[in-house]
Formats: structure tokens, sequence, C-alpha cells
């Protein structure tokens, strides 16, 4: 039974299927040929064999049966349903990958290639899209209709490429060779992690760190014979995961030995003090992404479209809802007991504490975030339609489209009378809940991420210049409250004091309002994301090696 389109190409569509022949029923994905060519079903019949192949490579896409299908002449291959965005989305909606996540990523392609070239394989067509990130995280190559033996024999058209993520080689109309896959490894690994798109032939390393800028640059050697091999690009990655992560370690070290001699003077006094080291909520293979807290839990989306929560005081974490191919994104809850949460296809679900119910499916892809008043309104942002939505789930045909043409809107929050979102071009704007004319409170920004409200102010951090703002919603020049690391994702206010995550360093922090200095409440954490407050305690979300849920009493 067919389900949604998960891509198309030139001469096929691939779509998820629910294999109700199987014991139990499970998820595959077929590639459909979109015409009866001989040339169609020939290159599907190759990809078919080349699957069977590959079937033990690590990263690859595995077969579920080993020749093409035909039904009512119309060809298909069966193979493995991969849940997860695809890479090229991930960037679409975050533009640049923090630094571990792209060493993370690139470590594992490397592997990947390492194993098809050693299967005699070259890719010839490794680029974003083709990559699927099992439940947010894991790489997965999923489309092979270009591969080629390395020592020659059955090719498709050799002109038929990528060129944005040809190496030059090819571009000159020469054999692709597993030299060519690694200059389109450089390519992607420059685009994790400088947020550039590349420029056929012309890519140079900008604006990355320096353990990446050597290998991108060996990797886009202009001579295939000067690039390394897979297994070399992996040892050089890894070895600068390892350095990154003793450098986070190293702080965290003399911090440690200052809190041990504290805690020995403080000891008989110990038992009347709350806990204030970090605590562990839930631990996830999925990456946990934006928080919300209803009742007695604290709900959180992952990748792979999964929505979990945990009782507040900790326990079992529990799933409630498990999505289709893409990530749920941003949760909020209800002051009536709903869950609402979008995915980055466009959907608005509800949850009422049984089955999840599909609200409403926007055109637009890759929501942004999402907000529920006290009337059961909800607000949510389409960064890629530019689009500031509102819905009201208990009536048909209730979406309003409040504001359009908006520059990339991300993060949303509401107040009694006004919506208030980030626009990742560079604004923080405004408007009347019911509609009208948007007002900008602040522009200039570079890459506004997160968005917090008290009685005042609104609150947000710079993710590309690493600052913490405010201003008032009345208007006014905005203020910034402190410098931090770049790469800012999370932001939450209370009564005294603004909260936020630095994942580059790997901490969580807060400042006074009144003002003062920034104070680190958690060093040595694992990429921490989004962040919430309530009256006990701070809640976060780290993305690293192993998602975790972390509270941390105030």
């Amino acid at each position: 039974m067919l389900e949604e389109v998960l891509g198309e190409g030139v001469d096929a569509r691939v779509f998820a299927a629910l294999d109700l022949g199987a014991a139990p029923p499970r998820r595959v994905a077929i590639k459909l040929a979109l015409e009866a060519r001989v040339e169609t079903r020939l290159r599907l019949a190759r990809e078919a064999r080349w699957l069977n192949h590959m079937q033990n490579c690590t990263g690859v896409a595995r077969p579920i049966e080993p020749e093409i299908k035909e039904h009512e002449d119309i060809h298909f291959l069966v193979r493995e349903f991969v849940p997860g965005p695809t890479l090229r989305q991930v960037l679409e909606h975050r533009r640049v990958l923090r630094v571990d996540e792209a060493v993370r990523i690139g470590i594992a392609l490397a592997r990947t290639l390492s194993s098809i070239h050693e299967a005699g394989i070259v890719l010839r067509d490794l680029k974003p899209e083709n990559i699927v990130l099992r439940d947010g995280h894991e790489p997965i190559v999923i489309d092979l209709d270009l591969v080629t033996p390395i020592e020659g024999g059955e090719v498709d058209d050799p002109d038929i490429m990528t060129p944005a993520y040809a190496a030059p080689e090819q571009r000159a109309g020469e054999p692709a060779a597993p030299a060519s896959d690694i200059y389109a490894l450089g390519l992607i690994l420059a685009e994790m992690a400088g947020g550039c798109a590349p420029v056929a032939g012309e890519v140079e390393p900008r604006g990355l760190a320096r353990c990446l800028a050597r290998v991108v640059r060996d990797c886009l050697a202009r001579d295939p014979r000067a690039r390394p091999r897979p297994h070399e690009v992996a040892r050089v990655l890894d070895i600068a995961r390892t350095d990154t992560a003793r450098r986070r370690r190293r702080g965290v070290g003399v911090t440690m030995l200052g809190f041990a001699m504290v805690a020995a003077i403080l000891a008989p006094f110990w038992t009347h003090l709350s806990p204030r080291r970090p605590v562990a909520l839930a631990e996830t293979d999925f990456l946990p992404g934006f928080l919300a807290r209803g009742g007695a839990y604290v709900y959180w989306t992952n990748g792979g479209g999964v929505v979990a929560r945990v009782k507040r005081e900790g326990g079992t974490p529990e799933v409630i809802a498990r999505g289709p191919a893409l990530c749920a994104r941003a949760v909020a809850f209800a002051a009536s007991g709903q869950l609402y949460w979008n995915d980055t296809d466009g959907q608005l679900w509800a949850w009422f504490g049984g089955v999840p119910v599909e609200v409403l499916q926007r055109p637009s892809k890759l929501a942004g975030g999402i907000a529920v008043g006290e009337d059961g309104a909800v607000f949510y942002t389409g960064w890629q339609s530019g689009e500031i939505l509102r819905v009201d789930p208990r009536g048909k045909n209730s979406l309003q489209v409040l504001a359009a043409g908006q520059n990339r809107p991300y993060d949303v929050a509401i107040d009694e009378a006004h919506v208030y979102w980030t626009n990742q071009g560079g604004t923080v704007a405004r408007m009347r809940r019911e509609g009208g004319t948007p007002e900008e409170l602040a522009s200039g920004q570079p890459w506004p991420q997160g968005i917090a409200l008290d009685q005042t102010h609104v609150y947000w951090v710079n993710q590309s210049g690493g600052s913490v703002m405010r201003v008032a919603k009345a208007g006014g020049e905005e203020q910034v409250l402190a410098m931090s690391a770049v790469g800012l994702e999370g932001i939450a206010v209370d009564d005294m004091h603004v909260y936020w995550t630095s994942p580059e360093e790997g901490r969580v922090l807060r400042i006074p309002k009144q003002g003062g200095g920034a104070e680190v409440i958690a060093d040595g954490q694992d990429n921490p994301y989004d962040v919430l407050v309530d009256e006990e305690a701070v809640y976060w979300t780290n993305r690293g090696e192993r998602g975790q849920v972390i509270k941390w009493y105030k």
C-alpha cells in the first residue's frame, strides 16, 4: 500500500509503502519507474543488482527484493525504508551544522565510501539529496542508480551527473573513479560545516573550523591522485573529533576539581541542599530536539518523526507518536491538555492521549516554530514559504495566513495580544494575533534563533553573532545581554534570569535580567540544543552521540 512520496527523479519516483504481506507488516521504500521505456527498466534492474552486490556494505540502504518487480507493465524495485530526513532537508532547515555534527556525519560517510570502494564500486552521485539521516542521526546512502564498477564494465551514460557535486575529471568527460567520490565528500563536508552551497570547480574551504579546513582542502584537490582515500579521511576526522571532545573535558576537569574541594567543606550540610548537578531524565538513540512542558511531563521531538515524554521527576521515557519519514520538529502544550507539533513537511499534528491526529497539511514544507494560545489557537511559521500561520483546530478550514513574504521565519512565541517571531534573514517581528501589518522590532541581526517573552521584553540569540539579545515589546533599541560562542541555539526566561544553550562550548548558561556576569550552570554537555524553564528547574536537550533530556535544579 503506497503512502507518501519520498523523492522524485527524472524517470522514477520513490514512495514509502506498507508491506502488508510481511509478518508483521513493515514499511518499505518502492522506486517506481515513471515511463515504460527500455532504458528506464534497464537502469532500474541495474540498480537492483548493485543493491544486492552492496548489501554487506556499511551505510547503504538494504534491498528487500533481489530483482525488480513488475505489475501491469509498471516496473519497480523494493528496498529498505530509512526513517529520517535527507541531509539536504536538514541543511535547508539549519543552513550550517555544528562542527561535531559535521565531523560525525563525515566519518560515517567516509567509512561508507571505504566499504563501497572495497566492493569494487564507484558511487558517482554522492550528494545531500541521496543521504538520509536514519532517525535524524546515522547517514545512509539511498540512491545507487548511477553507480559504476571501478574496473569498468556496465556503465550508464557517463554524462549523467549532478554538476555541483561532480569532480573536475567527471566534468571533463573522464570516467568516474573512487577519488571522484572523495571530491563529492569534500563538498558535502564544506557545505555542512561552512553553510555554503558548492560551486562547481571553484569551491574553496571558507568559514570552516581549523580541524576541518585541511581535510576539505585535500578532498577538493584538482588532481585525483592528490586526494586522500576514504579511510584516511575517516582517521583525520576521528582525530579532530577526539581533540574537540578533549578541549571540552579540559574545562570540565578544572571545574570538577574545585567542586570537589567545596563539596568536602560542605559535606556536613549537603543533605540540606537541593541537587545542583545536571540529571539525565531520559536517554535516547534518536536526536532530541525541541521541548515543551505540560502537567507532570516534559515532552520533546526526536529525529525520525518521534515524539516522546518523561515525568518531570524522572522515570521511563514513553514514545507517544512515531511519525513518517520526516522529522517532527517543534512541539507545544496547550492549557486544555492537548499536545501539538509540526514536522518538516509542513504538517500539524495533535495528540489527545490516544492516536495522533493530523490537524492540517500545509503544502509549504519545512515548518518552523509552534506556539499555542489559551484559546486553543495554534501559531506556527513556514520557514521555506515565509509565512506566519494561525490554525484553530476546532473548526474546519480555519487556516489563516497572518503574514507572508517573511525571510525564513523560524521560532515563534505569543502573548495575550501579539505573535512574535525571528526571521533568520536578520529580523525580529511581531503582529496582532488576529492579523494586521507586521511590525519590525529589530533588524540587522546575524541569524536570530530562538525566542522567549516576559511581560515587557522579547529575547533571542544570534546564532552567527554569538550574542544574547532583547528588545522592549513596545519597540526601541535592542540590547546585548551577553556575548558567547557562535552557534547559540535555545533561549528561555523566568522572573530573574535569561537561559541559553551554547553547543560549540558544550554549555548551558544564564544571566540576571537586571545585568551582571553570565553564569555557567552546566559544562561538558554534549551538543545542548533547546532549553525550557519552570519554577523548579531548567531542562534542555543534548544532541550528541547519544541523545539526552537533562534537568538542572535551580
